[in-house]
């Protein structure tokens, strides 16, 4: 009798093991294109920011043009304004901005990363959409298996970020892995009171 009911339950566990249990990463598309949470960059603590200038090696990022993680493609975008290298967009978004008529830039940037995620059926990653900018360009493109990084940023009037706006604004990113690479899906900001 011992054995019947050990075989009865090591039957049930198969059983179990078995069951088709859907996940939620093969409705975003193949596996190459689904974010992991090693994929997540760490938040930013408020007394450290990042610093961005417009020379790499002053920069508190180390991969700026290689999208090869989620804050790098947004660090990338940053970049491609801050400096007014369209050849950046091109990396980070995957199309010209056309910035050659672009006036001010800041001279620098300091930015914090103050939330991130991996964007899921039941987490929409963008606040009420009266609240952002561009919503139509946007919104249509965010999908199941993306990255979400809000950013909060400062333009700072001096190339050493001591000479910033006080408030600020907050941005937030949605990327994918397309390829090997990261890619903007798209973005919305609000200024800072």
């Amino acid at each position: 009798m011992v054995n019947i009911r050990f075989l009865t339950l090591a039957t049930a566990v198969i059983a179990l093991s078995t069951i088709a249990i859907p996940n939620p990463a093969d409705a975003a598309g193949s596996r190459d294109d689904v974010a992991t949470v090693r994929d997540l960059p760490p938040l930013t603590p408020k007394n450290h920011p990042r610093i961005m200038t417009m020379m790499d090696a002053t920069s508190a990022s180390d991969c700026i043009g290689r999208p090869v993680t989620p804050l790098c493609a947004v660090e990338t975008k940053m970049a491609c304004f801050l400096r007014n290298d369209d050849s950046l967009c091109e990396v980070a978004v995957g199309e010209s901005f056309n910035l050659s008529g672009m006036i001010m830039a800041p001279a620098s940037l300091r930015y914090r990363v103050t939330k991130a995620a991996i964007v899921d059926d039941r987490h929409f990653p963008w606040p009420p959409i009266d609240k952002i900018f561009e919503p139509d360009r946007i919104i249509p493109r965010v999908k199941v298996g993306d990255v979400r990084i809000e950013v909060r940023k400062q333009m700072c009037f001096d190339f050493s970020a001591l000479n910033c706006e006080k408030s600020g604004s907050v941005i937030i990113y949605v990327i994918r892995k397309v390829n090997r690479f990261w890619q903007l899906q798209g973005w919305a900001g609000k200024a800072l009171p």
